[in-house]
Protein backbone atom coordinates (compact mmCIF):
# COMPACT_ATOMS: atom_id res chain seq x y z
CA UNK A 1 0.00 0.00 0.00
CA UNK A 2 1.12 3.56 -0.49
CA UNK A 3 0.05 7.20 -0.43
CA UNK A 4 -0.37 9.27 -3.56
CA UNK A 5 -1.57 12.84 -4.22
CA UNK A 6 -0.95 14.02 -0.66
CA UNK A 7 -2.38 17.40 0.33
CA UNK A 8 -1.42 19.15 3.59
CA UNK A 9 -3.03 22.33 4.91
CA UNK A 10 -2.55 24.29 8.12
CA UNK A 11 0.10 22.15 9.82
CA UNK A 12 2.80 24.30 11.42
CA UNK A 13 4.58 26.08 8.53
CA UNK A 14 2.85 24.04 5.82
CA UNK A 15 0.03 25.99 4.19
CA UNK A 16 -1.02 24.24 0.99
CA UNK A 17 1.47 21.50 0.18
CA UNK A 18 0.81 18.97 -2.58
CA UNK A 19 3.12 15.96 -2.74
CA UNK A 20 3.02 13.48 -5.62
CA UNK A 21 4.88 10.63 -3.95
CA UNK A 22 6.39 7.52 -5.49
CA UNK A 23 5.27 4.11 -4.15
CA UNK A 24 8.87 3.41 -3.09
CA UNK A 25 11.35 5.82 -1.53
CA UNK A 26 10.71 9.56 -1.17
CA UNK A 27 13.49 11.80 0.12
CA UNK A 28 12.84 15.27 1.55
CA UNK A 29 15.90 17.52 1.67
CA UNK A 30 16.20 21.01 3.14
CA UNK A 31 17.57 23.11 5.97
CA UNK A 32 16.54 22.74 9.59
CA UNK A 33 13.18 24.38 10.17
CA UNK A 34 12.19 24.15 6.50
CA UNK A 35 9.20 21.88 7.19
CA UNK A 36 10.57 18.39 6.45
CA UNK A 37 9.59 16.93 9.82
CA UNK A 38 6.19 18.63 9.61
CA UNK A 39 5.50 16.67 6.40
CA UNK A 40 6.31 13.42 8.22
CA UNK A 41 4.11 14.60 11.07
CA UNK A 42 1.22 15.12 8.65
CA UNK A 43 1.63 11.63 7.18
CA UNK A 44 1.79 10.12 10.66
CA UNK A 45 -1.38 12.01 11.55
CA UNK A 46 -3.08 10.44 8.54
CA UNK A 47 -2.24 6.94 9.79
CA UNK A 48 -2.44 7.34 13.56
CA UNK A 49 -4.83 10.21 14.23
CA UNK A 50 -2.31 12.16 16.32
CA UNK A 51 1.12 13.77 16.09
CA UNK A 52 4.38 12.12 17.15
CA UNK A 53 5.73 15.53 18.21
CA UNK A 54 3.04 17.05 20.41
CA UNK A 55 -0.24 16.09 22.04
CA UNK A 56 -1.46 19.67 21.67
CA UNK A 57 -3.63 20.49 18.66
CA UNK A 58 -2.78 24.15 19.20
CA UNK A 59 0.90 23.47 18.53
CA UNK A 60 0.09 21.33 15.50
CA UNK A 61 -2.28 23.77 13.82
CA UNK A 62 -0.67 26.77 12.10
CA UNK A 63 -1.13 30.10 13.92
CA UNK A 64 -3.22 31.59 11.10
CA UNK A 65 -5.34 28.45 10.49
CA UNK A 66 -8.58 27.22 12.05
CA UNK A 67 -7.76 23.56 11.44
CA UNK A 68 -5.12 21.17 10.12
CA UNK A 69 -6.09 18.97 7.17
CA UNK A 70 -4.33 16.05 5.50
CA UNK A 71 -5.77 14.21 2.50
CA UNK A 72 -4.38 11.47 0.30
CA UNK A 73 -5.23 8.62 -1.98
CA UNK A 74 -4.34 5.27 -0.43
CA UNK A 75 -3.49 2.62 -3.03
CA UNK A 76 -3.93 -0.97 -1.87
CA UNK A 77 -2.21 -4.16 -3.06
CA UNK A 78 -4.84 -4.64 -5.76
CA UNK A 79 -4.26 -1.09 -7.06
CA UNK A 80 -7.60 0.04 -5.64
CA UNK A 81 -7.78 3.65 -4.49
CA UNK A 82 -9.39 4.92 -1.29
CA UNK A 83 -9.57 8.62 -0.43
CA UNK A 84 -8.72 9.25 3.21
CA UNK A 85 -8.64 12.50 5.15
CA UNK A 86 -8.23 13.76 8.69
CA UNK A 87 -9.06 17.23 9.95
CA UNK A 88 -7.80 18.40 13.34
CA UNK A 89 -9.48 21.30 15.12
CA UNK A 90 -8.83 22.72 18.55
CA UNK A 91 -11.96 20.96 19.82
CA UNK A 92 -11.61 17.60 18.08
CA UNK A 93 -11.12 15.79 14.81
CA UNK A 94 -12.98 14.37 11.83
CA UNK A 95 -11.90 11.33 9.85
CA UNK A 96 -13.17 10.41 6.39
CA UNK A 97 -12.62 7.13 4.59
CA UNK A 98 -14.02 7.41 1.11
CA UNK A 99 -17.14 9.55 1.35
CA UNK A 100 -18.09 8.38 4.84
CA UNK A 101 -17.12 9.69 8.25
CA UNK A 102 -15.16 7.15 10.29
CA UNK A 103 -16.21 7.06 13.95
CA UNK A 104 -12.97 5.61 15.31
CA UNK A 105 -9.25 6.29 14.86
CA UNK A 106 -8.76 2.52 14.90
CA UNK A 107 -10.61 2.32 11.56
CA UNK A 108 -8.02 4.62 10.01
CA UNK A 109 -5.09 2.95 11.77
CA UNK A 110 -6.02 -0.52 10.54
CA UNK A 111 -6.44 0.71 6.97
CA UNK A 112 -3.24 2.75 6.91
CA UNK A 113 -0.36 1.31 9.00
CA UNK A 114 2.38 3.92 9.54
CA UNK A 115 5.66 3.63 11.46
CA UNK A 116 8.04 6.47 12.34
CA UNK A 117 11.69 6.67 13.35
CA UNK A 118 12.54 10.14 14.62
CA UNK A 119 15.04 11.71 17.06
CA UNK A 120 12.55 11.58 19.93
CA UNK A 121 12.52 7.81 19.71
CA UNK A 122 15.33 7.65 22.28
CA UNK A 123 12.44 7.94 24.74
CA UNK A 124 11.53 4.38 23.81
CA UNK A 125 14.56 3.34 25.89
CA UNK A 126 14.81 6.26 28.30
CA UNK A 127 11.21 6.72 29.46
CA UNK A 128 9.01 4.42 31.50
CA UNK A 129 7.32 1.24 30.20
CA UNK A 130 4.29 2.95 28.64
CA UNK A 131 6.00 3.71 25.31
CA UNK A 132 7.38 0.18 25.07
CA UNK A 133 3.90 -1.25 25.71
CA UNK A 134 2.55 0.98 22.95
CA UNK A 135 5.33 -0.20 20.64
CA UNK A 136 4.31 -3.84 21.22
CA UNK A 137 0.60 -3.10 21.07
CA UNK A 138 0.91 -1.58 17.58
CA UNK A 139 2.04 -4.94 16.24
CA UNK A 140 -0.49 -6.91 18.27
CA UNK A 141 -3.32 -4.64 17.08
CA UNK A 142 -2.38 -5.04 13.41
CA UNK A 143 -1.75 -8.80 13.46
CA UNK A 144 -4.17 -10.20 16.07
CA UNK A 145 -7.65 -9.24 14.90
CA UNK A 146 -9.31 -10.05 18.25
CA UNK A 147 -6.86 -7.95 20.27
CA UNK A 148 -8.63 -4.60 20.14
CA UNK A 149 -11.88 -6.01 21.55
CA UNK A 150 -10.00 -8.00 24.22
CA UNK A 151 -7.96 -4.94 25.23
CA UNK A 152 -11.03 -2.70 25.40
CA UNK A 153 -12.86 -5.26 27.55
CA UNK A 154 -9.88 -5.51 29.92
CA UNK A 155 -9.72 -1.72 30.24
CA UNK A 156 -13.41 -1.52 31.13
CA UNK A 157 -12.96 -4.10 33.87
CA UNK A 158 -9.79 -2.40 35.13
CA UNK A 159 -11.62 0.93 35.43
CA UNK A 160 -14.45 -0.76 37.32
CA UNK A 161 -12.07 -2.47 39.74
CA UNK A 162 -10.15 0.75 40.36
CA UNK A 163 -13.43 2.57 40.99
CA UNK A 164 -14.33 -0.03 43.64
CA UNK A 165 -10.94 0.49 45.29
CA UNK A 166 -11.28 4.29 45.34
CA UNK A 167 -14.88 4.27 46.53
CA UNK A 168 -14.31 1.86 49.38
CA UNK A 169 -16.60 -0.87 47.99
CA UNK A 170 -14.04 -3.52 48.83
CA UNK A 171 -16.60 -6.25 49.50
CA UNK A 172 -17.33 -6.32 45.74
CA UNK A 173 -13.75 -6.97 44.66
CA UNK A 174 -13.94 -10.75 44.81
CA UNK A 175 -16.81 -10.73 42.32
CA UNK A 176 -14.64 -8.84 39.80
CA UNK A 177 -11.28 -10.53 40.36
CA UNK A 178 -11.85 -13.62 38.22
CA UNK A 179 -13.32 -11.62 35.34
CA UNK A 180 -10.37 -9.23 35.59
CA UNK A 181 -7.90 -12.15 35.56
CA UNK A 182 -9.59 -13.87 32.61
CA UNK A 183 -9.56 -10.74 30.45
CA UNK A 184 -5.96 -10.00 31.47
CA UNK A 185 -4.86 -13.49 30.45
CA UNK A 186 -6.32 -12.98 26.97
CA UNK A 187 -4.44 -9.70 26.53
CA UNK A 188 -1.21 -11.31 27.74
CA UNK A 189 -1.62 -14.29 25.40
CA UNK A 190 -1.87 -11.98 22.38
CA UNK A 191 1.12 -9.92 23.48
CA UNK A 192 3.38 -12.84 24.30
CA UNK A 193 2.72 -14.51 20.95
CA UNK A 194 3.56 -11.36 18.97
CA UNK A 195 6.55 -10.47 21.13
CA UNK A 196 8.11 -13.88 20.47
CA UNK A 197 7.61 -13.37 16.73
CA UNK A 198 9.04 -9.84 16.83
CA UNK A 199 12.12 -11.09 18.65
CA UNK A 200 13.14 -13.17 15.63
CA UNK A 201 13.11 -10.15 13.30
CA UNK A 202 14.73 -7.76 15.79
CA UNK A 203 17.56 -10.15 16.64
CA UNK A 204 18.28 -10.72 12.95
CA UNK A 205 18.68 -6.97 12.45
CA UNK A 206 20.76 -6.56 15.61
CA UNK A 207 23.19 -9.17 14.26
CA UNK A 208 23.38 -7.15 11.04
CA UNK A 209 24.18 -3.95 12.96
CA UNK A 210 26.34 -5.26 15.81
CA UNK A 211 27.61 -8.68 14.75
CA UNK A 212 26.78 -12.24 15.71
CA UNK A 213 28.09 -11.93 19.26
CA UNK A 214 26.11 -8.83 20.29
CA UNK A 215 24.84 -8.88 23.88
CA UNK A 216 21.54 -7.03 23.46
CA UNK A 217 18.29 -8.56 24.63
CA UNK A 218 14.60 -7.71 24.93
CA UNK A 219 12.51 -9.47 27.58
CA UNK A 220 8.76 -9.33 27.96
CA UNK A 221 7.31 -8.98 31.48
CA UNK A 222 3.56 -9.52 31.60
CA UNK A 223 2.73 -7.34 34.64
CA UNK A 224 2.51 -9.98 37.39
CA UNK A 225 4.87 -12.76 38.57
CA UNK A 226 5.32 -15.63 36.12
CA UNK A 227 4.95 -18.20 38.89
CA UNK A 228 1.51 -16.95 40.01
CA UNK A 229 -1.97 -16.97 38.57
CA UNK A 230 -3.22 -13.41 38.37
CA UNK A 231 -6.30 -14.34 40.40
CA UNK A 232 -4.00 -15.47 43.24
CA UNK A 233 -1.86 -12.35 42.88
CA UNK A 234 -4.94 -10.13 43.23
CA UNK A 235 -5.90 -11.86 46.49
CA UNK A 236 -2.37 -11.56 47.88
CA UNK A 237 -2.03 -7.86 47.11
CA UNK A 238 -5.62 -6.79 47.84
CA UNK A 239 -4.78 -4.93 51.04
CA UNK A 240 -2.06 -2.99 49.22
CA UNK A 241 -4.42 -2.23 46.31
CA UNK A 242 -6.95 -0.89 48.81
CA UNK A 243 -4.33 1.27 50.51
CA UNK A 244 -3.13 2.75 47.22
CA UNK A 245 -6.50 2.93 45.49
CA UNK A 246 -5.57 1.22 42.22
CA UNK A 247 -4.77 -2.20 40.76
CA UNK A 248 -1.04 -2.85 40.77
CA UNK A 249 -0.85 -6.06 38.74
CA UNK A 250 -2.07 -6.85 35.24
CA UNK A 251 -1.21 -6.20 31.59
CA UNK A 252 -1.49 -2.44 32.17
CA UNK A 253 1.78 -2.86 34.13
CA UNK A 254 3.54 -4.98 31.48
CA UNK A 255 7.06 -4.05 30.43
CA UNK A 256 9.70 -4.77 27.80
CA UNK A 257 13.13 -4.77 29.39
CA UNK A 258 15.86 -3.75 26.95
CA UNK A 259 19.41 -4.51 28.02
CA UNK A 260 22.96 -4.80 26.73
CA UNK A 261 25.38 -7.17 28.45
CA UNK A 262 23.01 -7.41 31.39
CA UNK A 263 22.75 -3.64 31.92
CA UNK A 264 19.98 -1.25 30.98
CA UNK A 265 20.40 -0.22 27.35
CA UNK A 266 19.69 3.43 28.14
CA UNK A 267 22.66 3.52 30.55
CA UNK A 268 25.18 1.29 28.76
CA UNK A 269 24.82 2.21 25.08
CA UNK A 270 25.99 5.35 23.28
CA UNK A 271 23.44 7.51 21.51
CA UNK A 272 24.48 6.07 18.17
CA UNK A 273 24.16 2.50 19.45
CA UNK A 274 20.76 3.33 20.91
CA UNK A 275 19.64 4.66 17.54
CA UNK A 276 20.72 1.46 15.79
CA UNK A 277 18.90 -0.62 18.41
CA UNK A 278 15.71 1.41 17.95
CA UNK A 279 16.11 1.19 14.16
CA UNK A 280 16.27 -2.60 14.52
CA UNK A 281 13.11 -2.54 16.64
CA UNK A 282 11.27 -0.40 14.07
CA UNK A 283 12.39 -2.30 10.97
CA UNK A 284 11.79 -5.58 12.80
CA UNK A 285 8.25 -4.42 13.46
CA UNK A 286 7.78 -3.50 9.79
CA UNK A 287 9.18 -6.85 8.61
CA UNK A 288 6.93 -8.72 11.06
CA UNK A 289 3.88 -6.91 9.71
CA UNK A 290 4.93 -7.80 6.16
CA UNK A 291 5.38 -11.49 7.02
CA UNK A 292 1.89 -11.65 8.52
CA UNK A 293 -0.02 -9.56 5.97
CA UNK A 294 2.02 -9.54 2.78
CA UNK A 295 2.02 -5.73 3.00
CA UNK A 296 4.58 -3.22 4.23
CA UNK A 297 3.75 -0.32 6.55
CA UNK A 298 4.42 3.19 5.30
CA UNK A 299 7.76 4.10 6.85
CA UNK A 300 8.69 7.63 8.01
CA UNK A 301 12.34 8.28 8.91
CA UNK A 302 13.46 11.69 10.17
CA UNK A 303 17.16 12.59 9.95
CA UNK A 304 18.53 9.05 9.71
CA UNK A 305 22.14 10.28 9.48
CA UNK A 306 22.26 12.04 12.86
CA UNK A 307 24.22 10.41 15.71
CA UNK A 308 25.51 7.58 13.50
CA UNK A 309 29.10 6.83 12.51
CA UNK A 310 29.83 6.52 8.79
CA UNK A 311 29.77 2.70 9.02
CA UNK A 312 26.52 2.60 11.00
CA UNK A 313 24.93 5.12 8.68
CA UNK A 314 25.88 3.02 5.66
CA UNK A 315 24.33 -0.10 7.24
CA UNK A 316 21.10 1.71 8.12
CA UNK A 317 20.80 3.38 4.71
CA UNK A 318 21.40 0.08 2.94
CA UNK A 319 18.52 -1.54 4.83
CA UNK A 320 16.27 1.41 4.06
CA UNK A 321 17.23 1.19 0.39
CA UNK A 322 15.99 -2.41 0.38
CA UNK A 323 12.71 -1.63 2.14
CA UNK A 324 9.92 -3.11 -0.02
CA UNK A 325 7.22 -0.58 0.90
CA UNK A 326 6.77 3.16 0.63
CA UNK A 327 9.10 5.30 2.71
CA UNK A 328 9.62 9.01 3.39
CA UNK A 329 13.08 10.07 4.61
CA UNK A 330 14.53 13.45 5.48
CA UNK A 331 18.04 14.87 5.30
CA UNK A 332 19.86 18.16 5.25
CA UNK A 333 21.42 17.80 1.82
CA UNK A 334 21.34 15.72 -1.32
CA UNK A 335 24.57 13.96 -0.36
CA UNK A 336 22.72 11.91 2.26
CA UNK A 337 19.90 11.28 -0.17
CA UNK A 338 22.34 10.00 -2.79
CA UNK A 339 23.69 7.42 -0.31
CA UNK A 340 20.32 5.71 0.00
CA UNK A 341 18.68 6.51 -3.33
CA UNK A 342 17.93 4.13 -6.16
CA UNK A 343 16.24 4.54 -9.53
CA UNK A 344 12.94 4.27 -7.62
CA UNK A 345 13.70 7.29 -5.38
CA UNK A 346 11.91 10.62 -5.80
CA UNK A 347 13.52 13.67 -4.21
CA UNK A 348 11.81 16.81 -2.99
CA UNK A 349 13.29 20.09 -1.81
CA UNK A 350 11.59 21.71 1.17
CA UNK A 351 12.10 25.42 1.88
CA UNK A 352 10.02 27.73 4.10
CA UNK A 353 7.13 25.26 4.12
CA UNK A 354 7.01 24.88 0.33
CA UNK A 355 7.86 21.67 -1.53
CA UNK A 356 9.21 21.21 -5.04
CA UNK A 357 10.31 18.06 -6.85
CA UNK A 358 14.03 17.75 -7.59
CA UNK A 359 14.35 16.85 -11.28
Amino acid sequence: MHFESIQIQGIRCLNNVILEATPQQNFLIGDNGAGKTSILEALYLLGRGHSFRSASNRRLIADDAQFALVRAGLIDQFNGRTHIAIQKRLDGLEIRIGQAKAPRISDLARLCPVLVLEPGHHRLLEDGPNLRRRYLDWSVFHVEQAYLADWQRFNRILKQRNALLRQGRHHQLSAWNQEFADSAERVDKHRRKIFDQLQIEIQRLLRCFFGEDHAMSLRYRRGWPDELLLSDQLVQQQSLDIARGFTQSGPHRAEIKVSAAGQSAKDSLSRGQQKLLITAMLLGQANHYHLNSGLSPILLVDDIASELSSRSRALALDLLRQYPGQSFLTGLDQGIADETSSNQTRMFHVKHGEVSAVL
